[in-house]
Parts: C-alpha cells; sequence; structure tokens
C-alpha cells in the first residue's frame, strides 16, 4: 500500500514541477522562452487586468505586411491603477511570423525600427540585442520574440511621417493608419496630449 501511495505521490509531483519549471520561465525570458501565438487581428487594441494585482496591460496588435510576407507585432504595456499618474518607462515589443512565412528560411533575431521624420531626418531604433526568441540557436527557425522598448523611443515614432522596420529578418512597412493607431495608444498611457 505504502508502494502505491508513494508511486501516486511522485507521479502528482511531476506536473508541479513542470508548472514550476513553466513559470519561472515566462518570468524571465532571458533564461528561455516558449514563444508567441499571436491573436490579435490588425488594428486591435485591448485592455486586460492581470490578476490578483492592480494592474492591467493595455496594447496594440498590428499586422504589418512586406515584401516577404506579413508579420504579427504588438506594443503592451503595464498601468497601475492606484498610481496612473506615475509615468510608464517600457512597452513590450512582442513579434511573430506571419502563418505564410517560408519555413525554410532562416530568420536573424532581429528588431529595428526607422522613423522619417520632417525637414529630412530619420531615427533609427535597433533593438535587436534586447530582442529574446523563441529558438535562439544557431541557424533556428525564429518564429516570435519579445523586447522592451523605452516609451521615450516610442513616443519619438509618433512624429514620423513613415515608419518602416525590420522584424525578425523580414522587411516591412507601416501603413499611416497603423501609425495613428500608435498615437491612440500613446493617449491611452498618457505618453502624448491628444
Amino acid at each position: 500500500m505504502s508502494g502505491v501511495c508513494a508511486r501516486r505521490l511522485r507521479s502528482s509531483a511531476i506536473p508541479s514541477l513542470v508548472v514550476a519549471i513553466g513559470v519561472s520561465l515566462v518570468a524571465e525570458p532571458r533564461q528561455g522562452w516558449s514563444g508567441l501565438q499571436p491573436g490579435w487581428q490588425d488594428l486591435e487594441t485591448w485592455s486586460r487586468r492581470i490578476e490578483s494585482s492592480s494592474q492591467s496591460e493595455v496594447g496594440l496588435g498590428l499586422v504589418l505586411s512586406g515584401p516577404s510576407g506579413t508579420v504579427s507585432l504588438a506594443f503592451a504595456a503595464r498601468t497601475d491603477a492606484a498610481v496612473s499618474s506615475s509615468p510608464r518607462r517600457t512597452l513590450q515589443v512582442l513579434t511573430a511570423v506571419g502563418p505564410l512565412m517560408n519555413p525554410n528560411v532562416v530568420r536573424r533575431p532581429s528588431l529595428m525600427f526607422r522613423a522619417a521624420l520632417g525637414g529630412g531626418r530619420q531615427i533609427v531604433f535597433d533593438l535587436s540585442n534586447q530582442l529574446v526568441v523563441d529558438d535562439p540557436s544557431p541557424g533556428a527557425y525564429v518564429r516570435s520574440g519579445i523586447a522592451p522598448m523605452s516609451t521615450d523611443q516610442f513616443s519619438q515614432l509618433l512624429d514620423a511621417d513613415t515608419i518602416d522596420a525590420t522584424v525578425l529578418g523580414s522587411d516591412v512597412v507601416f501603413r499611416p493608419n497603423q501609425i495613428d493607431a500608435m498615437r491612440r495608444l500613446a493617449e491611452r498611457l498618457q505618453l502624448k496630449k491628444p
């Protein structure tokens, strides 16, 4: 009887260990990240309460097109209802390749924004060295990634006439209505006055 109980105890401990490891991977993405399955449509916004906290996640999802297909990209930030006036310092940029992208292409873990401002000025933000991807091994098929972006960088993009980017090795262009949606997100996050 005690042997049966011991086997049950061991078998019930294994799922708990798997859950504990999974939680630590989510909490510390640099240690490993299982990837992202984007569930947003183009121009979709959301505001979700984070369970057991006073925080909410506010986000904007985009689907960007380029010569090699589409990529999904989202900007998301956490807000705290208790201290709504405190400035946010970072957003998360979530990226994923589209479902029709060629699986035989080796993707570089890249995330770079280029914005054309008035007067012929251009700004470039290369977040590639901060990008955590689902499979960092050499020659892997990278499908998704996540990187922090400062709210200052995000705000500078909002002054652009045009924005293009390199996302996971694919060159894409932001449409004017996508840039307008980014400006509305900044207003929701109180980064930019309406």
